[in-house]
């Protein structure tokens, strides 16, 4: 089998055919009734999830501009386009069409993950390979499909859900339903993702989900309830715990082979004669014979090149903290930006990093490092987008376990986990972690290391529900209570009758 990168990304027509095609009897026309007849056939309906991740407004680019923006983590420069400045400024409404996207994208995966479920259940499978493959298929169904709703119920709150591709075609208009509702949904599908999910997949499938990935997502459901005692024992389950050895190579070209990497997008390049590296600017997935699968974060980030946004102030004075008593700061900031040399690097491929203190101006500021080519090449195009974007990672879920473990008021062995993180960039260690302390370094660790990585928003918004923290004060800005969800998106609110948004908001 091809890896994910290389398998066709088209959208399977699932609506029914009229009654003239239908009278012609062609056999190149296909309905629901008579496809996901073949094994190659229900993969389609497989594939078709891993695809969505490459489009509007997920990994191909938008993603990373909407919740490092959010969580002042980047800060626009005058290069930025309107949509995403109003994330940085939170300006965003209803019709904003990154969230429109999002909520459009997330429901995709769900649907596209209940018509692979049916279709693959009701197959009929000849051989045991084939019953093998079966029971992966439904896993990776599985798992979409809570993946879906998770983002949809962290970002959202009550969403509508749907069990089945079923209820979609004949009820598709839902009212909201509630957040632990469709938590206990999540939570089923994911125990039966992690029963049968493969432990790895072999290098041909590079890509593909694991019971690694399925026990991480599992883990961030509980930690979401406060379920401590259930966090700590499933993200122990966790097999995966290689680091990878250099934090910097982590998130540049060649990182889709590391062994931290637990889910991932592989991003390909396939030449400028061959397929289309525009695509991400809202080319679907026949753009380019379906050949295209490029990311552009490295570009649009560059400093030296397209230099959309820039690493903000008050980002980087996290980066110095205290540290057993003293402060500490952190060495994590000569990987992650340029800068004067002393709070990021002072020097890039094409000499001397010019910096200049933060005026507003597009030239001065911090820069972008991470996912960045630049300690290897002066300037970078497109055809450099072949790298993976890291959706969870070792040590996003021993920083994950850190929590749970701090959630029990057991405070050495969030140590024990946060350390071994950051013994990867010879950090100091933490000597001692108690009640009055082990929040806060969890917190600031999960900040730095993951920095850029889009998880802090959703960090804050798990602590602001468990009310560990008021992310209103945590992010500052212009945010307020209102932003803590997205707004219901306008084409939901028009097309949907029982959606209820009292507010005008959420």
């Amino acid at each position: 089998m091809k890896k994910i990168l290389l398998l066709i990304i088209g959208c399977i027509t699932l609506a029914g055919c009229n009654d003239d095609v239908l009278n012609l009897n062609n056999p190149a026309q296909y309905d629901e009734s008579n496809y996901f007849k073949t094994q190659n056939e229900c993969q389609e309906s497989v594939i078709s999830l891993y695809s969505v991740l490459t489009m509007r407004p997920f990994y191909a680019r938008d993603w990373y501009f909407m919740f490092d923006l959010l969580g002042g983590q980047a800060s626009k420069t005058a290069n930025l386009e309107v949509p995403f400045v109003q994330f940085d400024e939170f300006t965003y409404n209803a019709d904003n069409d990154y969230i429109n996207w999002a909520w459009t994208g997330y429901y995709r995966i769900a649907m596209r993950s209940l018509v692979a479920i049916e279709k693959v259940s009701a197959w009929e499978t000849k051989t045991s390979s084939e019953a093998a493959a079966k029971e992966l298929m439904l896993g990776e169904a599985h798992f979409f499909y809570s993946y879906a709703y998770y983002y949809l119920t962290e970002l959202w709150g009550d969403v509508p859900s749907h069990d089945t591709w079923t209820s979609i075609k004949n009820d598709p208009a839902k009212p909201r339903t509630a957040y632990a509702d469709i938590q206990k949904k999540m939570e089923e599908s994911l125990t039966v993702a992690i029963a049968k999910l493969p432990e790895e997949w072999d290098s041909s499938n590079l890509g593909r989900i694991t019971k690694d990935a399925a026990r991480a997502m599992m883990g961030k459901i509980y930690l979401t309830q406060g379920q401590y005692d259930k966090a700590v024992q499933i993200l122990s389950a966790v097999k995966a715990d290689q680091l990878h050895n250099n934090y910097y190579t982590l998130f540049t070209r060649g990182n889709h082979v590391s062994k931290e990497i637990i889910m991932q997008v592989v991003h390909k390049f396939w030449g400028w004669g061959e397929g289309n590296s525009y695509y991400m600017w809202g080319g679907k997935e026949s753009w380019g014979s379906g050949k295209a699968a490029n990311c552009g974060r490295h570009v649009e980030y560059g400093f030296n090149d397209w230099n959309n946004v820039s690493v903000p102030d008050a980002a980087m004075t996290k980066f110095t903290y205290s540290l057993n008593g003293k402060q500490y700061l952190d060495p994590r900031n000569q990987e992650i930006v340029y800068g004067d040399g002393t709070i990021g690097d002072g020097d890039f491929a094409g000499g001397k990093f010019d910096y200049k203190p933060n005026d507003g101006t597009a030239a001065t500021g911090y820069k972008w490092k991470k996912y960045c080519y630049y300690e290897t090449a002066e300037h970078m195009n497109m055809d450099d987008g072949d790298y993976s974007s890291i959706l969870i990672r070792v040590a996003d879920v021993k920083l994950l376990l850190a929590e749970a473990y701090i959630g029990k008021a057991d405070y050495e062995s969030a140590r024990k986990q946060i350390n071994e993180v950051r013994a990867r960039v010879n950090a100091t260690p933490y000597e001692s972690l108690t009640a009055a302390n082990a929040f806060d370094a969890l917190k600031t660790e999960r900040y730095i290391e993951l920095f850029g990585e889009q998880h802090y928003w959703f960090d804050l918004v798990r602590w602001d529900r468990l009310g560990k923290v008021d992310m209103v004060k945590e992010i500052g800005r212009n945010m307020k209570a209102q932003h803590k969800k997205f707004p219901i998106p306008t084409t939901e609110k028009d097309t949907n009758q029982f959606m209820e948004v009292s507010d005008g908001w959420n």
